[in-house]
Formats: structure tokens, C-alpha cells, sequence
């Protein structure tokens, strides 16, 4: 009598097992899959290319990216206005990572927050500072070489003079701040993790100045 017990209870906990396995299987056929634990190497690349992005280090990113683009790290600019404008612009950007990695088809992926100034806000008035300090300047002179050139053009050295004051001025008073959120594509390569980097991640960290 005991076996036969015992082989009911088990065929009755069989068929309860198949059809706990066909409910799950129907139930979740449409869902995303769920990644348990992220390869800490990846999270560990996602942070270090934000990093490097965010601190303008483009020779260290684009080791690191997938495909190594040329992201223009010997490229600076060369008037000072536009140096300081790009130094400040740097020293702005952060950013945080949103919730953990998840699969995608090609890999994982890594929702970022990236903030930084609004540079079209601090160079939308640059041209009419400009010309208000160089009024002043003319106005203030002793003398005309203080202004003019041999040809009677402003001098060179006055022109980048007032530039950079003028972008100071910018940065003290029309500075805005704002973010977005992108997602990092992480793929894994050559035994190691690669984030392959796309115009909206590029543009997020330049200022818009990529493409």
C-alpha cells in the first residue's frame, strides 16, 4: 500500500511540476530577460570611458571604445576665447549611471545621466558683449595705437583681449546647466568589454560639437 502512496504522490507532484513549468513558460515567453548580476568589468569600462569623456582625456576614451574612433585628442582650440570656453565647458561635465546593466541583443547596456552648461546659452550673446566692451575700450583709450594698428584695424592682441573678457563675462552670468540621459552599449570583444560609442554619446559630452 506504502509504494503505491508513494508512486501517486509522485505522479500527482509530476504532473503538477509540468503544468507549473507550461504556466511559466506561457507566462514569461514575452518577457525581457532579467540580467541577475552585470560582469563587474563591465560596469567597471562603462565608468572609466565616462570618466575619461568627462574629464576630456578623448586619448584615454578612445582606447576604449569599440573600434577605437579617432575622437580628435590632439585637436584644441586655437584662439584663447575658444580655449577658455572649452576648459569651462569640461570642468561642467558628470555624470551618474542609471540602475544596473541589462541585456541587449548585441551585449549589455548602460543607461547615463550626463549634465553639463548649456553652451548655446553662453555663446548666444558673446558677439553683443563683444562689441560693447570694445566700445569701451575706444572710448577709454589715451591713445589711438592703443586701439589701431599701422593699416587702422583694431589691433589683434586687443581683439583677443576683449574676446576672452567677453566669454568670462558669459560664463559669470548666462551659465544654465542641463542633462540628458544615454545609454551605453556595452559589447564584449577580444576577451574584454567595449563601449561602443554613437553620435548621441559623443554630441552629450562635446557640447553638440560632434557630427
Amino acid at each position: 500500500m506504502r509504494r503505491k502512496i508513494t508512486a501517486v504522490f509522485f505522479s500527482l507532484l509530476a504532473a503538477a511540476c509540468m503544468i507549473l513549468a507550461v504556466f511559466l513558460a506561457l507566462h514569461f515567453r514575452n518577457a525581457e530577460p532579467v540580467l541577475l548580476s552585470a560582469p563587474r568589468d563591465a560596469v567597471q569600462r562603462a565608468e572609466a570611458v565616462m570618466e575619461a569623456l568627462c574629464s576630456g582625456d578623448y586619448a584615454a576614451a578612445e582606447k576604449m571604445l569599440y573600434g577605437t574612433p579617432d575622437l580628435g585628442a590632439e585637436q584644441e582650440p586655437e584662439e584663447p576665447m575658444g580655449q577658455i570656453l572649452w576648459q569651462a565647458y569640461v570642468e561642467s561635465l558628470d555624470y551618474e549611471l542609471v540602475g544596473a546593466c541589462y541585456p541587449t541583443d548585441t551585449g549589455l547596456a548602460q543607461d547615463v545621466k550626463i549634465i553639463s552648461m548649456e553652451l548655446p546659452a553662453v555663446t548666444a550673446h558673446l558677439g553683443e558683449r563683444t562689441r560693447v566692451l570694445l566700445n569701451q575700450r575706444v572710448e577709454n583709450a589715451r591713445d589711438v595705437s592703443e586701439i589701431y594698428d599701422e593699416n587702422n584695424e583694431y589691433r589683434q592682441d586687443l581683439i583677443q583681449e576683449v574676446l576672452c573678457q567677453a566669454a568670462q563675462q558669459a560664463l559669470e552670468e548666462d551659465i544654465r546647466y542641463c542633462w540628458q540621459t544615454v545609454t551605453l552599449q556595452l559589447v564584449y570583444s577580444q576577451g574584454q568589454w567595449w563601449v561602443a560609442a554613437d553620435e548621441v554619446l559623443l554630441n552629450a559630452v562635446s557640447g553638440g560639437t560632434v557630427g
